[in-house]
């Protein structure tokens, strides 16, 4: 695993590709955080309904549609406002206030920076 500051954090990666849900979970185990992957948003706001007390982040991939990553990141930060909302790809709807957009390669450093926080 790569070395972090922080805690181990709960991550649920979304993405309708299930081969990107893999090495985006991979990625993230192989960093010593925990993960929950699914292809379906509607999964990943059953998870953030159950887990909201231990849920760190949550992972959207801008491939689910501009309205699905919108409309779930909404529901996630009314369920769970403590939980980071990141949509990733290159179509991110990056002017969406409120929630964090970045590119899968910036994600890492970004969990990272999380973890080092939310560890303090």
């Amino acid at each position: 695993p790569i070395a972090h500051a922080g805690r181990v954090m709960l991550v649920v990666v979304c993405t309708p590709d299930p081969r990107a849900v893999e090495a985006v979970s991979r990625s993230l185990r192989n960093a010593g955080h925990a993960t929950i992957a699914t292809i379906a948003p509607e999964r990943a706001l059953a998870v953030a309904r159950r887990a909201a007390a231990t849920l760190d982040a949550v992972v959207l991939d801008a491939a689910l549609g501009a309205e699905a990553c919108i409309t779930a990141a909404a529901e996630l930060r009314a369920l769970a406002p403590d939980v980071e909302v990141l949509v990733v790809g290159e179509s991110a709807p990056a002017a969406t206030p409120g929630y964090a957009s970045a590119t899968v390669a910036a994600l890492m450093p970004h969990l990272h920076a999380l973890a080092s926080a939310r560890a303090r």
